[in-house]
């Protein structure tokens, strides 16, 4: 009988295929602390399992970490830029208006990555037939090479961000840009604008379900954006260039970002 320790608050039954993130996000902001334990028996004859728990476990608890950080820094800003883009998003698309249009159309998810440099001349010379979603950062690197990007996605809330996607130009593009990014960024002219809500930020759950609006999940990058604006649009095949930030060597941008 195992119904005492099932309902000791202490323990916490979780398939680790399936539960084992939402289990995690719950346990290490209550806790800060991870300690596992394994039998004897489970670790003699399933080492594998555990070694692979063990792995999980500090993956995960390393994602939760970082998503706890990086709200208790930007999250005073985030709800001050929800609120202040309320009226614009309230006025503008949200993705509903592009949902499922481009299905079956090939589309190029754009980052700004070391690697989009060798595969700007390949994006230019298939551009006509392709649907080009591109991060604000790589909108400098497109023009370069007389690019138009037909959307083009912002997720910052800092001041550098829209600044640098204003220089760059994006009148013939629609922007793309979520309820937490910089109030500026609405003022950029553009062809059309949409708004998205991040549904991993808790306040932005309230405000799509106030305003009927889509939510996505954007993992805290302007590309996961940019790709989910993809699936949504139907666009497929999906092509990813530039989304090896950080990993090519000492490069962490496009030389012409």
């Amino acid at each position: 009988d195992c119904s005492e320790i099932l309902d000791d608050p202490r323990f916490h039954i979780t398939n680790y295929f399936k539960g084992i993130k939402e289990f995690f996000w719950m346990f290490y902001r209550a806790q800060h602390t991870l300690e596992i334990f394994a039998l004897p028996f489970y670790q003699k004859f399933f080492a594998s399992h555990v070694k692979y728990l063990v792995s999980l476990a500090q993956n995960e608890t390393l994602q939760v970490r970082t998503n706890i950080n990086t709200m208790e820094s930007f999250s005073k800003y985030w709800v001050e830029n929800s609120i202040k883009n309320l009226h614009e998003i309230s006025q503008s698309f949200d993705l509903s208006h592009i949902q499922n249009k481009f299905s079956g159309i090939p589309t190029a998810v754009v980052g700004a990555g070391p690697s989009l440099d060798p595969s700007l001349d390949f994006i230019a010379k298939h551009q006509d037939d392709l649907l080009i979603i591109a991060v604000d950062t790589a909108v400098k690197a497109l023009k370069a090479k007389n690019i138009t990007p037909h959307i083009v996605c912002i997720l910052e809330w800092n001041e550098l961000s829209w600044r640098t996607l204003a220089d760059a130009g994006i009148s013939d593009s629609v922007l793309l840009f979520t309820e937490t990014s910089n109030t500026n960024v609405c003022k950029i002219p553009a062809r059309s604008k949409i708004s998205v809500f991040q549904n991993n930020i808790a306040p932005s759950n309230h405000f799509s379900r106030m305003l009927n609006k889509i939510s996505v999940v954007t993992c805290g990058t302007v590309s996961s954006l940019a790709f989910n604006t993809a699936i949504i649009s139907g666009g497929n095949p999906i092509f990813l260039f530039g989304q090896d930030l950080s990993f090519t060597k000492d490069s962490k941008y496009s030389e012409f970002t």
